[in-house]
């Protein structure tokens, strides 16, 4: 059984919600990048992803090969995102033991991967959907 949590989608109600890789609120996100995303409009972006394009790690390579709008968009946007508003739904979650941007919560199916699993690891990622829905479909 799934564990319940106080979610409901903006544009309807949903019984159970599976999150890949993902937040239910902006505090989930590592607090190094909430502390820093305030300076998102002031950092020298490109220099930053250059220094970090050398750096032997997924997510730097990640960061260093995003176009520097999404990364100031995305910044911008997660930060004022109210999160999941309140009612009551299953929760699924799926996430990558390596990601460091979206620390893996406790209630997660944990797979070996990084930030991006769905893209990442998307045979794992399918049939772990496949199975939650089997197990709360009843089937």
């Amino acid at each position: 059984s799934s564990p319940s949590c106080n979610i409901r989608a903006k544009i309807r109600a949903v019984e159970h919600l599976i999150l890949v890789g993902s937040v239910t609120r902006k505090e989930e996100v590592s607090a190094l990048l909430r502390l820093m995303h305030p300076l998102i409009e002031l950092a020298p972006l490109s220099f930053l992803q250059t220094a970090s394009g050398k750096l032997p790690s997924e997510l730097c390579t990640m960061f260093s090969k995003s176009d520097a709008t999404f990364i100031r968009n995305m910044c911008r946007a997660i930060f004022q995102w109210e999160g999941l508003t309140a009612g009551t739904v299953a929760l699924s979650r799926i996430h990558g033991r390596f990601d460091h941007v979206i620390p893996p919560p406790q209630d997660a199916v944990i797979i070996d991967g990084g930030h991006l699993i769905a893209m990442s690891h998307p045979e794992e990622c399918v049939l772990l959907i496949e199975e939650i829905i089997q197990t709360t479909s009843g089937s």
